[in-house]
């Protein structure tokens, strides 16, 4: 074997981006798992509906918008959801029936301002619930 292959046998590598990417994420999620906790404590029932069965967390402004910010799964940006049913509150956010605000300069009574469409009066309606 050559000098050169010895030294560079010798020669300590780089862990590949993948494996940093990995514990990123892990690390990412175990926040958020963190976080939503706290979150699903705090507000104990849907801050809409205001139902206290199968809730979920979800992001004021979403995952992919706030990807970049280090206070992503903050607990001020996230709330609580009803969903699992087509007429759940979080099935409905998807479905354009609801619009969340992130902290505005609006009268909230938590991090956002939830405004639902209202059928009969065809426009929209604030809908948060009292924490």
């Amino acid at each position: 074997m050559s000098s050169f292959a010895e030294l560079h046998a010798r020669l300590q590598k780089p862990a590949p981006a993948v494996i940093d990417r990995k514990a990123r994420k892990r690390a990412d999620e175990s926040e958020y798992q963190r976080n939503a906790k706290i979150v699903r404590e705090r507000d104990k029932h849907c801050r809409v509906c205001g139902t206290e069965r199968r809730l979920s967390t979800h992001h004021v402004i979403s995952r992919s918008r706030a990807r970049r910010s280090k206070e992503k799964h903050a607990v001020e940006r996230m709330m609580t959801l009803c969903y699992g049913t087509a007429t759940s509150c979080h099935q409905q956010l998807h479905d354009g029936l609801l619009k969340i605000y992130p902290n505005t300069e609006r009268d909230t009574n938590g991090p956002c301002t939830v405004e639902k469409w209202d059928k009969a009066s065809k426009q929209w309606q604030v809908a948060m619930r009292k924490t």
